[in-house]
């Protein structure tokens, strides 16, 4: 497997507990009722130089995006909850090597453990970014190269 793929499903273990945790450390805490919001896009792009490779290497490609998502929230008296969660994948029509899954999350939350006293805040990120800024990278995700996810709690 390329090191520019995503990291494996075992890596995102520290932000989904402690998201969890707080999850858990607030829900008596919390007053008002959980909002959910589920939502799926679908994307299709058309690249003729897919690698961003000088024109006599350029290799076209078609590549679906399917991201589904769940946003949570809730909001009580003494804490507050509110994550966004997306699975976004890549599928290469000519390449199916290239099929990518990446994690999408932004998270936070806060609560009030024992009244005027003693407060909790947590935030988790889960995102891609450039390995290296100085090679060519594409505006969109489906470029298959120069980028790692990042993670952060």
């Amino acid at each position: 497997m390329s090191k520019y793929r995503a990291a494996a499903p075992e890596a995102y273990w520290r932000p989904m507990v402690a998201g969890l945790v707080l999850l858990v450390s607030t829900s008596p805490a919390l007053a008002s009722d959980w909002d959910w919001q589920s939502s799926l896009s679908l994307a299709e792009t058309y690249s003729d130089n897919i690698n961003l490779a000088p024109s006599d290497s350029a290799e076209s490609e078609w590549v679906t995006e399917i991201t589904p998502g769940i946003r949570v929230s809730r909001d009580g008296a003494r804490g507050s909850v509110n994550a966004d969660y997306r699975l976004q994948n890549l599928l290469y029509a000519n390449d199916s090597d290239r099929n990518s899954t990446f994690h999408q999350l932004g998270a936070r939350g806060s609560a009030e453990l024992v009244r005027d006293h003693f407060f909790l805040d947590a935030r988790s990120s889960i995102s891609q970014y450039l390995i290296d800024s100085r090679r060519s990278a594409a505006a969109d995700s489906v470029t298959p190269n120069n980028r790692n996810s990042v993670l952060s709690y």
